[in-house]
């Protein structure tokens, strides 16, 4: 199962999506930065910087805007202010990146290139959403900030054998159990069933752990 930060505004609203959205990328970049990685609290004056890293002399700069549907003219100017801001007190920074939780449109690719074109003396970076879902990948943040339930080598039996060992082994994910009661009666939700097990094969990198999902998965269409 993917997910992505409309889950946040889902769980959280709109406005502790925001906070939430700040707050997991700050925990990402901690991470890829050996700690390294600060945030500012939000007040008055606060330099323009949400995320810093390296020291505040020549800091990297992380402005996260959680836009998630369209740029338009007023999600613009935020972005330039907040650059304007970021640029005027902390003039030597060594890069600005624009942390935005989507994915960006042509015409959207192309005013952010020309921004960039206007501050050619700054190094001007993007981190859609694609690259911030790998950076929560990367950092293993991923599957605790969207609440998914990862495989573990240790949650399957070794020498799993029997018909009722398998069937038993189908419950690894507290996502699939639900699905157990309708297997007998409902082919479709077998079908389902079978599907989930195979996408979860994507998840797991031990060899032995696979086969013995297929296992499962070959005695649930069996089944019928």
């Amino acid at each position: 199962m993917e997910r992505d930060f409309n889950y946040f505004v889902e769980v959280y609203g709109i406005a502790g999506a925001r906070e939430k959205f700040e707050n997991v990328i700050a925990s990402a970049l901690q991470r890829l930065h050996s700690n390294k990685a600060y945030q500012v609290e939000v007040s008055k004056g606060d330099g323009g910087i949400d995320i810093f890293c390296e020291g505040l002399d020549k800091p990297i700069i992380y402005q996260c805007k959680f836009f998630l549907k369209e740029i338009s003219s007023s999600q613009k100017n935020q972005i330039r202010e907040s650059f304007r801001t970021a640029a005027k007190n902390y003039p030597e920074f060594k890069e600005w990146v624009l942390c935005i939780p989507k994915l960006l449109t042509e015409s959207e690719h192309k005013w952010f290139c020309k921004f960039k074109d206007n501050n050619p003396l700054y190094k001007i970076t993007l981190f859609d959403k694609t690259a911030l879902l790998n950076l929560l990948k990367d950092t293993d943040e991923y599957n605790s900030v969207f609440n998914l339930i990862s495989i573990e080598k240790s949650v399957i039996i070794p020498q799993a054998r029997s018909k009722a060992t398998l069937l038993n082994l189908a419950f690894f994910g507290i996502q699939f159990s639900y699905l157990i009661g309708l297997l007998l009666g409902d082919r479709k939700e077998t079908a389902s069933y079978c599907e989930i097990l195979q996408n979860g094969l994507l998840w797991v990198s031990n060899p032995q752990t696979k086969e013995r999902i297929n296992a499962v998965r070959e005695f649930v269409l069996m089944v019928h």
